[in-house]
């Protein structure tokens, strides 16, 4: 995701083009997901109207304009990923072999 911060490994070619063999992920950026709001009177969540912000609880018939905002749970930090033993050159060492796995 953007504002992730990685380390990469891999080759740079004289044609432009970037030949990654390893990514490591380093950290994770906060991420937010949009989400119909809680209704204030009856504490259900409520159902979109099609409009961009609008929404309407089914019991009660509430109204909101206001979305709710929660954090997606990303457990990535420290994850390391490699390309498939197919894409591989002959020279890179599998995770396996380097104790990181």
């Amino acid at each position: 995701m953007p504002g992730d911060s990685v380390t990469v490994t891999g080759s740079f070619s004289r044609g432009g083009t970037l030949n990654l063999e390893k990514l490591y992920v380093e950290a994770t950026a906060l991420t937010f997901e949009r989400e119909a709001p809680a209704c204030r009177s009856c504490g259900r969540r409520m159902k979109s109207k099609g409009g961009r912000f609008d929404y309407r609880c089914q019991e009660c018939g509430t109204r909101s304009d206001l979305p709710e905002y929660a954090v997606v749970k990303r457990d990535l930090r420290g994850t390391r990923f490699q390309v498939p033993v197919c894409a591989r050159r002959h020279l890179t060492e599998p995770l396996e072999l380097e104790g990181l796995v």
